[in-house]
């Protein structure tokens, strides 16, 4: 025998079977939710060509939102090097460096929605290549990428207000000029 539970303001229905309530739903993720609410970036260190094949720092965020960002994702593009004795490169990432010496500030950061105006609120800094280096900070991971692909990591990091994230690069042994270019995507908690 079937029962019904019936909404008498809006004679929404749901139909009881063998004690259990059965009921349609709709799922969104948070990252989805964000991109919809426009509060889903890509931040990006474009292309930097490498010139030396030492550490040298690549990228720094500090969040300045009242809400807590999310590292979804991290999209690696490593060009050929010349003169690098391997081919793949290292990377360094850093939990709450305080800085980079000798960057530039950052302005590849772009809205997902793209019609949506709403920006986010980050210190963002850019390494040159060759002179560049974080400034504090705790060394946590260092994936290997190999070069000639477009490679992808989820990052499942979070960035409550007044932290920050560091990457920093390791060009191949011998390397003379190699292109690098990094993206991240990131969100605003919706929760």
């Amino acid at each position: 025998m079937n029962f019904y539970v019936t909404d008498p303001l809006t004679n929404d229905t749901a139909r009881v079977l063998e004690n259990r309530l059965q009921t349609n739903s709709i799922i969104r993720f948070e990252d989805n939710e964000a991109s919809i609410n426009g509060d889903a970036y890509l931040v990006s260190s474009g292309y930097i060509s490498y010139t030396v094949a030492t550490p040298v720092a690549v990228l720094y965020i500090k969040n300045n939102e009242d809400e807590d960002i999310f590292i979804e994702r991290f999209n690696f593009n490593l060009q050929a090097s010349t003169g690098g004795a391997v081919d793949f490169g290292r990377f360094i990432f850093y939990r709450n460096p305080e800085g980079m010496s000798n960057g530039t500030a950052g302005t590849n950061v772009a809205n997902l929605n793209f019609g949506s105006s709403n920006t986010l609120e980050i210190d963002f800094e850019v390494g040159d290549g060759s002179t560049s280096a974080m400034t504090g900070g705790t060394p946590f991971g260092s994936p290997l990428i190999q070069e000639g692909n477009v490679f992808f990591i989820a990052g499942n990091l979070t960035l409550p207000k007044g932290t920050s994230f560091g990457i920093a690069y390791v060009p191949p042994a011998g390397n003379t000029a190699q292109s690098v270019g990094i993206g991240i995507n990131v969100f605003k908690s919706t929760i």
